[in-house]
Formats: C-alpha cells, sequence, structure tokens
C-alpha cells in the first residue's frame, strides 16, 4: 500500500514509499501453519446448527457481529452450515469481499480477540485517521484503528514494544504483562528502510502498557 498525504480538503496525493506492510498478506502467508482459509464459495451444508436453528437468522446475526474476530472465524469453521451463516453476515461479508486482508492478516499475527466484526466493519467504514484527523490509509490491526502513515510512523502509541522493552520502560510484571494486547510478527521485511525480521516476535502495545 502506498503512503497518502492530503494536500487540500479534496485532494490527496501518493508518496512514493515502499512501507513493506502486511497489504500483501496472501504472499508473506506462505508456509504459515495458521494461514486462514477465508474462501466465500463452499458445498451445500449437509447438517443444520442444531438448537441454534430455532431462532431467526437475523437474531443470529446480531450475536455474530458483536463475537471477536477469533471466536466469529472460529464458529464459522464449525461446519458447513456455520460457515454459510457466518459468511451471510452483512458485515462479514463485505470485509470478505472488499478487504479480506484485514482479516487474514489480523488472524495471522493474532490479533482478532481483540476486536469484534462490527468494530472491524466500522473502523473500515471510516476515513479519519484517529489521532489527527487526516486520511487514514492504514490499519493498526492490534487495537483496530485507523492511522495515517505520519502517525502510523512518528507517534509513540503505533511503536510496539518487545517484552524486553515493556519491562525496562514501564517496569511491568508478568501478571500486567499478561494483560496487554499483543501481536505476533510475520518473518520479512519492514519500513522505508527495509529492516528485516528473520523469525516471529511477540510485541506489545504501546498505549496499553
Amino acid at each position: 500500500m502506498s503512503a497518502i498525504r492530503k494536500i487540500s480538503e479534496s485532494a490527496y496525493t501518493f508518496l512514493d514509499i515502499k512501507d513493506h506492510t502486511l497489504d500483501g498478506i496472501d504472499k508473506v502467508s506462505q508456509g504459515l501453519d495458521n494461514a486462514p482459509e477465508l474462501d466465500l464459495n463452499s458445498r451445500p451444508p449437509c447438517y443444520g446448527l442444531g438448537t441454534l436453528e430455532k431462532l431467526p437468522l437475523e437474531v443470529i446475526h446480531l450475536a455474530l457481529i458483536l463475537l471477536d474476530m477469533q471466536s466469529l472465524t472460529d464458529f464459522r469453521r464449525v461446519s458447513r452450515r456455520a460457515r454459510q451463516v457466518a459468511d451471510s453476515v452483512p458485515q462479514f461479508r463485505h470485509i470478505l469481499n472488499h478487504v479480506p486482508a484485514s482479516i487474514r492478516a489480523s488472524l495471522i499475527i493474532e490479533t482478532t480477540r481483540y476486536f469484534s466484526c462490527q468494530e472491524l466493519y466500522q473502523t473500515l467504514c471510516t476515513a479519519e485517521c484517529e489521532s489527527c484527523g487526516d486520511f487514514g490509509g492504514y490499519l493498526y490491526l492490534l487495537t483496530c484503528r485507523r492511522v495515517c502513515f505520519l502517525c502510523f510512523t512518528e507517534k509513540a502509541d503505533y511503536l510496539l514494544l518487545s517484552r524486553k522493552d515493556v519491562v525496562r520502560k514501564f517496569g511491568l510484571g508478568s501478571a500486567h504483562i499478561a494483560l496487554l494486547p499483543r501481536m505476533r510478527s510475520v518473518p520479512g521485511c519492514y519500513s522505508p528502510r527495509e529492516i528485516k525480521c528473520q523469525r516471529r516476535e511477540t510485541l506489545f502495545d504501546h498505549s496499553a502498557a
């Protein structure tokens, strides 16, 4: 994804910056054990959802969009009928049709338990950076926030911390650290400086610490 800068109330320009984000998630997910399958096409179900079938579909939809994304995708994997019902949720289907990388990336970096389908959908439907109000061309997938390129690269809130950094900077103990939002990095090349990450690291949200 190219960085975008607002130059007037109605005009934006693309910056010639290689940001090396997870936008190319289909490529970076190759070889990872938990790379998810999000294809909308599937065979017709042979079995129903048991007691849940007694509820109106609209009620099931209301419940599913309030689940965190991890629980929703887990439910989707239960059976072909569960997948059919999950894929019929309008918000979830819109995300799968237009920005499936947002779900796939959050599953791979293991942040889906921190936000619901409704929260992700609302964030994707928002254009402004949550920090400065400029155009937010990026998603901070740890806490599902819209962010612009400048805030993403310059504000401390979006600079993730290793466990060692959390202990050194904030003096937090293991019990507190266990409660912090975290993600697991994907090996690859990151930032305009092309920093290479060879292994998966556990990184923590700066603002929550």
